[in-house]
């Protein structure tokens, strides 16, 4: 009955451990292609596809959007607005 006991309060006191630190980042910094996309081409077209083209956001987050929310940051801008 005691190593179980002991087994969970070492897990909680690193649980506690863990959020409590600082964030070790403080940015996210992107370098990619259309994969990686934050919204920079949003109005252009490339091709003469009819359809929504996404002009004020995206159809979903992208791999960059998605690691900014697990590590706590902002999401990342496109280069051209600033």
């Amino acid at each position: 009955m005691r190593k179980p006991l002991m087994a969970a309060a070492i897990a909680a006191a690193s649980c506690v451990a863990t959020s409590a630190s600082a964030a070790p980042y403080s940015a996210i910094y992107v370098f990619g292609d259309s994969l990686f996309d934050t919204g920079q081409f949003g109005g252009q077209r490339f091709t003469n596809r009819v359809g929504p083209d996404f002009r004020n956001s995206q159809f979903g987050p992208v791999s960059p959007d998605l690691v900014a929310q697990g590590l706590g940051l902002e999401r990342a801008t496109p280069s051209r607005d600033g």
